[in-house]
């Protein structure tokens, strides 16, 4: 009903009890618009039948639309954070965690820290360090769930 598409077109709509109401349907997205139109004077034989696949197919391109900007996005977002880990910035912040936990795992306890794992990613670049663990490769696979057997 909030479609502001202008392609419109007067078309008949079969009830289940076999009358038909006639409303604009929009051939950009395939919404009704407005209400049921008065039938007085109006040729409803000679009107095209509703087209639902209109809106079936509007609705699948905007949710593929919507799913390729979804992976754009996270790609950039991929792209901006290997960027960051390959910075300066980030080797300093990763040695100073490694150097509070003293290169031992903090998951584990048990073996050497070799990567730093993000508890959050919602302060990249500006980090709290408490928001940072020293981890061992095998915790690390196994807080991102790709266990090891």
């Amino acid at each position: 009903m909030n479609c502001q598409h202008k392609n419109k077109e007067v078309r008949k709509v079969k009830m289940k009890n076999n009358k038909c109401h006639i409303a604009y349907q929009c051939l950009d997205c395939g919404d009704q618009i407005g209400n049921w139109l008065p039938q007085k004077g109006i040729d409803i034989e000679g009107l095209p039948l509703w087209d639902p696949i209109i809106s079936q197919q509007y609705h699948e391109d905007r949710q593929q639309k919507i799913r390729q900007d979804s992976q754009r996005k996270q790609l950039e977002r991929h792209k901006e954070y290997e960027r960051y880990i390959h910075s300066p910035e980030w080797k300093e912040r990763r040695d100073r965690v490694m150097k509070r936990c003293e290169y031992l795992c903090e998951c584990c306890l048990l073996r050497k820290a070799d990567h730093v794992h993000h508890t959050t990613y919602a302060n990249i670049r500006n980090e709290m360090l408490w928001e940072l663990r020293g981890v061992c490769i095998k915790c690390h696979e196994w807080i991102h769930g790709r266990r090891f057997s």
